[in-house]
């Protein structure tokens, strides 16, 4: 069973994305992601040639 803590969901045109988070092999990554709210936010990707970016936004952000 999937630790719901520390899996994110990205959900595309495509279909479904599920992402482990891993606190014991990148404890500061997930701590970041948590601090930051981006496991409660939206994930848009964009991809040109050779190149993905990973925008995040969270849903209380207000812009500034």
């Amino acid at each position: 069973s999937a630790d719901k803590e520390n899996t994110l969901i990205l959900t595309l045109d495509t279909g479904t994305v599920t992402i482990q988070l891993l606190p014991d092999k990148a404890p500061g990554h997930v701590e970041r992601i948590k601090e930051l709210g981006l496991d409660k936010g939206t994930i848009g990707i964009s991809g040109l040639a050779g190149l993905v970016r990973a925008c995040v936004a969270h849903p209380s952000a207000d812009g500034s």
